[in-house]
This record gives C-alpha cells, sequence and structure tokens, in this order.
C-alpha cells in the first residue's frame, strides 16, 4: 500500500513521449521504478500504439512477464506473445473516419 492506503496492482505505460527519451532510451529513474513496483508484486504492463514488433524487445529489456498491449488497445498479447485478443474496426468505421479526416483538414492513422 501507498501513503493513501491504496493497493497498486498494476501499472499500464505508454512508451513514447512517457516512458521513453527522445533517443528512445528508457532512462535508469524509470528502469528503477519499474524494478521497485515489480518487486512490490506490481503488474508492469506497456501499452502502446506500438506494434508488438517494435514493443517486445523493451518489454524483454524491463523483464516484464506481463500483458503487452499494442496498436493503441486492438491487440493484447500474454508474456509468451501469443495473440489473446484483437479488435479490428470494420471498413465501413474506417471509411467513416477517413471522410471526416478529409472534410477536416486533419491528420489520419490506422
Amino acid at each position: 500500500m501507498n501513503e493513501n492506503n491504496i493497493e497498486i496492482k498494476l501499472i499500464a505505460l505508454d512508451m513514447d513521449g512517457t516512458l521513453l527519451k527522445n533517443d528512445q532510451q528508457v532512462s535508469e529513474a524509470n528502469r528503477q521504478a519499474i524494478k521497485e513496483a515489480k518487486e512490490k508484486g506490481v503488474k508492469v504492463v506497456l501499452s502502446t500504439g506500438r506494434s508488438l514488433n517494435t514493443c517486445h524487445d523493451y518489454a524483454i529489456a524491463l523483464e516484464l512477464q506481463s500483458y503487452l498491449v499494442t496498436v493503441n488497445g486492438s491487440e493484447i498479447w500474454d508474456e509468451n506473445c501469443n495473440l489473446v485478443q484483437r479488435v479490428v474496426l470494420q471498413p465501413e468505421l474506417i471509411e467513416w473516419m477517413w471522410g471526416h479526416a478529409k472534410q477536416y483538414i486533419t491528420a489520419f492513422w490506422a
């Protein structure tokens, strides 16, 4: 428990702009905080817009033995890189979003 008597069981970390520095490295302070959390029994999960291929090596380097939430939450992988769940958007919804992106001249990534 922490000073507010709240038991933390899981920490989900975004990667780009949060866990990673501008040079795509994990700071020593973040490494230490992750290590301390794991020692307290807290599950540490990477939750990122990245694909499995571009985040798995970080999970290994940080010795994470938990799920990976990838592609902005549309895929969940277990600690053995087995796909647990994948949510795929229907083509009609993607077309609708693409149309809005063009109409309002905004960025679109899918």
